[in-house]
């Protein structure tokens, strides 16, 4: 587990598998062969972490909130679930069936490939200019006083 946890977190997980690192200069190496948990019920502010993870490979589980606006399709880099139990069980499969884990990891590798290489991300800005200039011009033709 990555970031701050209390030493209660910490005591409640001493039985487990679980690691706690701490604070981490380099969370890609961190991250290689693992599972992203991202728990989020609301809020944001993990989606860079996230696209992150899914461009090495790194399968993540989350809600629906964890996945809003990514983009990026339930099973396709992310196992998306609603449900603490669901979430649960969703993160043990990737953890116990490396085919599992593979096939979403490579999804994922490739949906962040597509969906955000510098080619897409330009192409996407300019049609955004391209339809924001177009309206202007439209509404400049109508009469639409600018102020």
């Amino acid at each position: 587990m990555v970031g701050r946890w209390s030493e209660s977190a910490r005591a409640s997980y001493a039985a487990s598998p679980i690691r706690f690192a701490g604070f981490v200069e380099n969370l890609s190496r961190v991250l290689r062969g693992g599972i992203l948990p991202v728990p989020l019920k609301s809020g944001s502010g993990l989606c860079t972490k996230i696209l992150a993870a899914l461009a090495q490979g790194v399968p993540v589980v989350t809600t629906p909130v964890g996945a809003e606006g990514l983009g990026v399709p339930d099973g396709c880099g992310c196992l998306v679930r609603s449900y603490p139990a669901e979430f649960a069980t969703a993160a043990v499969e990737l953890a116990r069936e490396p085919e599992l884990w593979s096939r979403v990891a490579s999804s994922g590798m490739r949906a962040v490939a597509c969906t955000y290489s510098r080619e897409s991300v330009h192409r996407r800005r300019n049609e955004i200019y391209s339809a924001v200039v177009k309206a202007h011009s439209a509404a400049g033709r109508v009469g639409v006083e600018h102020g």
